[in-house]
């Protein structure tokens, strides 16, 4: 009943979470509403400008996008970085239903470790739809290395999606975020359909073009600044409270699902342990039997001492808790396992022992292959092989041996003596270099993790941001100055720049910026989304360019 009432405690307490953040979500909306109207009257009656002639064009062009024949766009899935599944690869060809026939959709997921994203799909091509120094004309390229977090976006000269460049890569980050790469791609291509449907405005989508419009409209009204700042300032503050609560039950929703996820893949592991264990004891139980009435040979003892070892292998990987552990264990015993067969079929000179015998020096080049493939691995990192090389020509030994038993020159046990006593040197000197192998590759893989992290902290120090980054002009940018410290504090993915724009906080100070950001900055702030650094940082260009998430 515990277990019970805590999930009902955490179902109410989402419950809770949830209606607070549409309370404060109503009041903050009505507040920026309540100012958007204030902007509207007041640009109305200052300019006269007629709003209704760009928006009547802006229709027209959208009814003529809208009305133009829809069919099922082409798609190509390259999923170099196997995170799609068979069911995401449906979900993404369904979405990509709604874009018109001309344009040709290309999704890519890559494990880079390095580098731009927009390097990869050059250097990939017509592969992911690239041709020359930019996206092929009539192709959608949307693109996600989730080893360096990394997101792209590109279209041709046909694919008229560049007053949607935000919206686009604001729909895919925040489930990147989450590590959805499916969700990520699909709200991508969702995104680019509306656009080319008309049914999307530019910048309705992240918010970044409704706030720089709000700034430019705050620096034109001068006085009137300081009243609106504060409506503003409430509305944003209620938005993003819901954007945390959504958040927050959104990652508690994908943990979940992730757990049980997990458990299922892990069951099925246990479901195929049980399985292998099952038919190793029974194969274990035969040569038990078989091994005593084996003629007299000097193989007899090892063989006995081959079957109590494969037998305590098992007790011991059947006692193992983790499933994925006791799974690689069972995979080494079955090979003991099967050497045992092997040996009891030839000494006991069953049918079919030239098929056995066959096998068995098969099996020992391939442990000499694994010897000599790890020598070469080690030595490519620029190191030294443990141990010396294997003595003498082991290859030709392995022919000798196999041919001498054929043409029965040496006894079939004397062959075989030979060949297991070649094999278990072998076998030594590959768990050594195999050893050798993991600890220089782990090595490697932190030195690449710390040459990372290097470069992002001096791209992070080059750039700049994290802080709040102004104090506003003039007017009440003191309002500004306070909000941009506040959220660049309280935001671990860096909300940081501050909220004035551009010097000119919400008073009249002659700010230059498009939206939130310090500076010339086209986002939230010299160190959150801006394209200089940090965050959602730009990384390339021609009709998008990489982006962290």
């Amino acid at each position: 009943m515990r277990p019970h009432a805590s999930s009902t405690s955490r179902g109410r307490t989402h419950g809770a979470l949830a209606k607070l953040a549409a309370a404060v979500s109503a009041i903050g909306i009505c507040a920026v509403l309540l100012l958007a109207g204030q902007q509207t009257a007041a640009a109305s009656s200052a300019s006269g400008v007629q709003l209704t002639a760009a928006t009547g064009d802006r229709g027209n062009a959208a009814h003529r996008v809208a009305s133009a024949q829809l069919a099922a766009a082409s798609v190509t899935i390259v999923d170099d970085a196997d995170v799609l599944s068979s069911s995401d690869e449906s979900r993404i060809r369904s979405a990509a239903r709604e874009l018109p026939s001309s344009v040709r959709l290309y999704v890519a997921t890559s494990d880079i470790r390095s580098g731009e994203l927009t390097g990869w799909l050059k250097d990939e091509g017509s592969r992911v739809g690239w041709t020359g120094s930019g996206a092929a004309s009539t192709a959608l390229i949307l693109a996600v290395a989730p080893d360096v977090r990394k997101m792209d976006a590109h279209w041709g000269s046909s694919v008229g999606l560049d007053a949607y460049e935000e919206d686009v890569f604001s729909a895919m980050s925040s489930d990147f975020a989450d590590g959805d790469w499916a969700g990520g791609l699909i709200s991508g291509i969702e995104t680019a359909s509306r656009g080319l449907s008309g049914d999307l405005s530019p910048g309705s989508v992240g918010g970044s073009s409704t706030s720089g419009n709000n700034s430019r409209g705050n620096n034109s009204r001068g006085n009137n600044s300081s009243g609106n700042g504060w409506w503003l300032i409430l509305g944003l503050l209620a938005l993003l409270v819901l954007v945390v609560v959504f958040r927050k039950v959104r990652r508690g929703i994908t943990e979940r699902r992730a757990a049980a996820a997990e458990k299922t893949r892990l069951d099925g592991v246990r479901s195929e342990n049980l399985s292998t264990t099952t038919d190793l004891r029974t194969r274990l139980d035969q040569d038990q039997l078989l091994v005593p009435s084996i003629p007299d040979s000097p193989l007899q003892d090892q063989l006995e001492l081959d079957l109590t070892g494969a037998q305590s292998d098992l007790r011991f990987a059947d006692a193992m808790g983790d499933p994925d552990d006791q799974q690689k264990h069972l995979r080494t015993t079955a090979a003991h396992v099967d050497a045992l067969d092997r040996r009891i079929a030839l000494l006991r000179k069953a049918p079919g022992w030239e098929v056995a015998w066959s096998q068995e020096v098969e099996a020992a080049r391939t442990q000499l292959r694994d010897w000599e493939s790890g020598v070469s691995a080690v030595k490519a990192l620029g190191a030294a092989p443990v141990t010396g090389e294997v003595s003498g020509q082991p290859a030709q030994e392995l022919n000798r041996i196999e041919n001498e038993v054929r043409t029965q020159a040496v006894a079939l046990e004397t062959g075989l003596g030979q060949v297991i006593t070649l094999d278990r040197a072998v076998r030594t000197k590959v768990q050594d270099i195999s050893t050798q192998l993991d600890a220089l590759q782990k090595a490697a893989q932190a030195a690449e993790r710390k040459a990372e992290a290097d470069r992002v902290a001096a791209q992070r120090d080059q750039n700049g941001g994290g802080w709040g980054s102004g104090s506003g002009g003039s007017g009440s940018n003191w309002t500004s100055f306070w909000l941009g410290n506040a959220m660049g504090r309280s935001s671990s993915r860096g909300w940081g720049g501050g909220w004035s724009g551009g010097g000119g906080g919400w008073g009249s100070g002659g700010g230059r910026s498009r939206t939130f950001g310090g500076g010339s900055s086209r986002s939230f702030g010299g160190g959150g989304f801006s394209r200089g650094g940090g965050g959602f940082s730009r990384g390339g260009g021609g009709g998008g360019g990489s982006r962290s998430f």
